[in-house]
């Protein structure tokens, strides 16, 4: 199997609740969420040796970052406000060129909206935070990746959906 270097050159973002408006020139900076199991160490009383790292079947909460350059006041009228946040990237492949898209959706909400210091040398910028995410989903050429829903239970991982025997188990 050959090797990628795929590599995410430019994106943009839109919320549904600004239909039109598309931050696409002015995003300096992207922080999407990143997928982290929770484990619990586990010493026990047995016998002596390394403590033990058991997972709890939770993970760590998503949330996304964006510095934008200038002021985005129009973003205050969704501020806190539950939203659906799409970002649209793509993606390239350093070896063969191919370029891809790449697709992120987050239901949450925009829980930071802050000025960053401005210096004479520097262009004036935010910082943003989403927050409160309920739903999550990324697509890459067509192909799911990943999908959260905290409401529904459903988390599908390459179309694998990791809860569904729990869910089974326990009735819904």
């Amino acid at each position: 199997m050959a090797e990628n270097i795929r590599i995410l050159k430019r994106v943009s973002a839109s919320c549904n609740l600004l239909p039109g408006d598309l931050l696409k020139n002015t995003i300096e900076e992207v922080g999407f969420s990143s997928l982290e199991a929770v484990y619990e160490d586990f010493d026990g009383a047995g016998p002596m040796g390394p403590t033990v790292e058991f997972s709890t079947g939770a993970f760590e909460k998503l949330s996304v970052t964006m510095k934008l350059l200038g002021n985005q006041s129009q973003l205050l009228t969704v501020f806190n406000r539950p939203a659906i946040w799409t970002f649209n990237g793509v993606v390239e492949d350093e070896i063969s060129g191919e370029k891809i898209g790449w697709h992120l959706h987050y239901s949450g909400r925009l829980a930071k909206y802050e000025p960053d210091g401005k210096s004479r040398k520097t262009l004036h910028t935010h910082s943003l935070a989403l927050k409160g995410i309920m739903r999550a989903e990324q697509i890459e050429n067509g192909t799911e990746l990943l999908m959260w829903d905290y409401v529904s239970g459903v988390f599908r991982i390459h179309g694998t959906d990791i809860n569904e025997q729990e869910r089974q188990i326990l009735g819904g």
